[in-house]
């Protein structure tokens, strides 16, 4: 598939971009502007092409979540803790923080050490091939929050394991959905509107466990931490999984002119 360079171009890089209302949701808005713009022209053939290409970053409409205690050694969470614990929180990305109430780290070398061992088992679990696409330690604290999102295709699988926390916190999925076909979907309760439409299911971690979930086919939220005394946590590691040969779909200008 070879779009036309300039006109996609001209849509990504407009002053006013027509959006989604959700975190982590620019790699679906610029899908579905590369969609309007094909349908307005009437051009059939391409729109079928950027489809067949994209097809393999949707997820089956019969997965459900896997969760299981066996995805790190007691030596790898004990490792893992060991690193966290040598991070001085000044140093990790800030930008969340105050959206999120998180520090994270986006691929650091320990982790991606273990996200590259981890490849082969989320490959047999999911049911096909899939490689390391990004990694990032998310260190929750008091009155953290994690609203209603999509993510984006490059984790169209995340495996996220808890390494530490003060309690559990709950986590709630819905099943595998199509992606949005129109921006006109989401008014001004979009978020109210998912979790009552959707029959969300949920699943806490203890430390060690994991699961993986399909972050760009599924809706998935945490209600917001409590804010206590207690100096409540949760640090968790979520590793991010594409289908072999598209790991490099966080590019989406490229992705999207099929020039990958």
């Amino acid at each position: 598939m070879k779009h036309t360079v300039k006109w996609i171009l001209d849509l990504l890089n407009l002053k006013k971009l027509k959006s989604l209302p959700w975190y982590d949701s620019e790699w679906l808005s610029h899908y579905l502007l590369v969609k309007e713009n094909l349908k307005n022209s009437q051009n059939e053939a391409e729109l079928k092409q950027l489809e067949d290409h994209v097809a393999v970053l949707k997820t089956r409409e019969d997965f459900e979540i896997i969760k299981r205690d066996d995805f790190l050694t007691d030596d790898q969470l004990q490792d893992a803790n060991e690193v966290i614990k040598k991070i001085d929180l000044g140093d990790a990305e800030l930008y969340e923080l105050k959206t999120f109430g998180r520090y994270i780290i986006h691929n650091h070398p320990y982790f991606s050490k273990l996200h590259q061992q981890l490849v082969d088992r989320v490959s047999e679990l999911v049911g096909e091939k899939v490689e390391a696409s990004y990694s990032f330690l998310s260190m929750y604290r008091d009155g953290a929050k994690c609203p209603v999102h999509l993510d984006a295709p490059s984790a169209k699988w995340t495996l996220d394991i808890c390494l530490n926390q003060s309690s559990p916190w709950e986590i709630f999925f819905s099943p595998v959905m199509p992606w949005p076909e129109s921006f006109q979907e989401f008014g001004p309760n979009w978020e109210q509107k998912i979790r009552n439409t959707h029959e969300f299911t949920s699943t806490t971690l203890e430390v060690g466990e994991g699961v993986i979930f399909s972050g760009s086919s599924q809706w998935h939220y945490r209600n917001n931490m409590a804010v206590s005394s207690k100096n409540e946590f949760a640090d968790f590691i979520f590793f991010h999984f594409a289908p072999v040969g598209h790991g490099k779909v966080s590019d989406r200008v490229n992705y999207l002119k099929g020039s990958e």
